[in-house]
């Protein structure tokens, strides 16, 4: 069985899985993207009302960075974790945060000092989890599709919601100017952001197990897409 613990809009997938949010509004929407096939259940990922060693797998994505009581969240993640369990942990970063909103007055006024104002650095993150995971891998994937995204929200007057959905008419042009421009931008950030990666890193994404580590987290950096796979794959896109 699977936890998807805090759902916001995000698609989910899979079989068996027990969908989670806090707020009864991104469930019912989350419901409406993703059809009745899941359990949907309204619930504190402070206190989570299951049974522990109940999951065989769990995801928490884009979650924790809304949160005061990230300790006691984590926590209840490995509780309700089955000792084989595999665990996905994603949260976004302190740093990044702080860039995006300083070259966008709608991210910095909706999502810096907004609902992301509980964002913490990368190392806080890898702290809190490991006093009950194991982190076999912590990717900090420094992706440009962000950084444009945030770079054109002011000039084509898009917002962003507390859920992280854009608002406005020109959010479909968004995305597909953003798609188009990253790549052309992400081998000069791979390079940058193997000194700042967690500046050009939006969320970073931990890959867990049960148990006390005994080495340091294997960490990967950068991203990287071929453009002319990707051009070829957003040409196809637009013809259609």
């Amino acid at each position: 069985m699977k936890l998807v613990a805090g759902c916001g809009n995000q698609l989910v997938e899979g079989e068996k899985v027990v969908v989670t949010d806090y707020s009864l509004r991104h469930l019912r929407r989350n419901r409406e993207r993703n059809g009745p096939g899941f359990l949907y259940v309204a619930a504190d990922l402070r206190a989570l009302p299951f049974k522990s060693n109940r999951f065989q797998e769990v995801e928490c994505i884009d979650v924790l960075e809304h949160l005061d009581g990230k300790s006691e969240a984590v926590a209840e993640l490995a509780r309700v974790a089955a000792p084989c369990c595999r665990v996905l942990v994603s949260a976004a970063l302190a740093a990044s945060n702080r860039f995006l909103g300083r070259i966008s007055r709608t991210y910095r006024r909706s999502v810096t000092n907004g609902f992301h104002r509980l964002c913490a650095e990368g190392a806080e993150y890898e702290a809190l989890l490991t006093k009950h995971f194991t982190i076999d891998r912590a990717e900090y994937r420094c992706c440009g599709f962000p950084i444009v995204v945030t770079l054109l929200l002011d000039a084509l007057r898009v917002g962003i919601e507390d859920s992280g959905e854009y608002t406005g008419r020109n959010r479909l042009r968004l995305f597909a100017w953003s798609q188009f421009l990253y790549p052309f931008l992400q081998p000069l950030l791979n390079r940058i952001g193997r000194r700042y990666p967690e500046h050009l890193t939006q969320s970073a994404y931990f890959f867990c197990r049960l148990g006390t580590p005994k080495t340091q987290p294997r960490r990967a950096l950068g991203f990287s897409k071929p453009l002319r796979p990707h051009l070829r794959s957003y040409l196809r896109r637009t013809r259609n």
